[in-house]
């Protein structure tokens, strides 16, 4: 008989250009103070794990202690490796998601060190509408995720919340919204919208007041996720008919 066990470690599988570095850095300073162990941190290229590796998680996860895991990766179902551990995260409007991201993969470039990323950024769009209308791979909503993260490929938000099945993974399939539909309902404390930060942490400290007391005021006093001034990008600049197309 297949054994499952409740986990008091929670889960927030981050899903990038989403503001996940700044709830995490708000996170940081509560799970200190709240004597919570934070773990996984960090920007590993690949979205999800092989089987022996979900089974250190699942370990990990129901190792008894309370902690918090946090990485990039779509959502995981660890019950069949014995452990129910609960998720979160947060989402963002999908347009502005693949805005900022189309601006982001300009904005790196001129700090960008890694060979491999540098021959993938010279096959890029040149022009955020263009790209749109073209079906460029940067702005076309139809492929099948990789394992490995495509930084100038368009991606999606589904498989955080979906899984890394192949349906999961392929953009558009009929099946994903029903599955992401059930997961959230059965495994997630909360699925946040950036747009709504403010309202997101008062929900997840009144949720998990164990592991997150003092996340809304720790909000309120600091001056993370204010908009700042983003320089001219002209390729960037989206019509509103590339964003009805979109």
């Amino acid at each position: 008989t297949n054994i499952t066990t409740k986990s008091e470690t929670v889960i927030y599988n981050r899903i990038n250009k989403c503001g996940s570095s700044t709830l995490l850095t708000l996170l940081s300073g509560i799970m200190y103070k709240n004597q919570i162990n934070l773990a996984l941190q960090g920007s590993p290229p690949h979205r999800f794990f092989l089987d022996g590796q979900k089974t250190e998680m699942a370990e990990m996860a129901c190792s008894g202690q309370t902690a918090l895991i946090s990485r990039y990766f779509f959502y995981t179902d660890l019950r069949e490796f014995g452990c129910d551990p609960r998720y979160f995260t947060l989402m963002r409007d999908p347009v502005q998601r693949f805005h900022s991201r189309y601006r982001f993969n300009r904005e790196f470039l001129p700090n960008l060190n890694n060979p491999k990323m540098i021959r993938a950024s010279k096959g890029r769009s040149k022009n955020i509408n263009s790209c749109i209308f073209s079906s460029h791979v940067e702005c076309a909503y139809s492929s099948t995720l990789p394992r490995w993260h495509k930084q100038f490929d368009l991606d999606s938000q589904i498989p955080f919340l979906c899984g890394d099945s192949e349906e999961c993974r392929t953009l558009g399939h009929p099946e994903a919204v029903k599955m992401t539909i059930a997961n959230i309902e059965r495994s997630f404390v909360v699925v946040g919208v950036l747009e709504q930060l403010d309202k997101t942490v008062e929900v997840m400290e009144c949720l998990m007041p164990n592991l997150m007391k003092g996340l809304g005021e720790s909000y309120k006093s600091s001056n993370v996720h204010k908009k700042g001034k983003h320089s001219a990008m002209g390729s960037a600049v989206m019509t509103e008919e590339s964003r009805k197309q979109i």
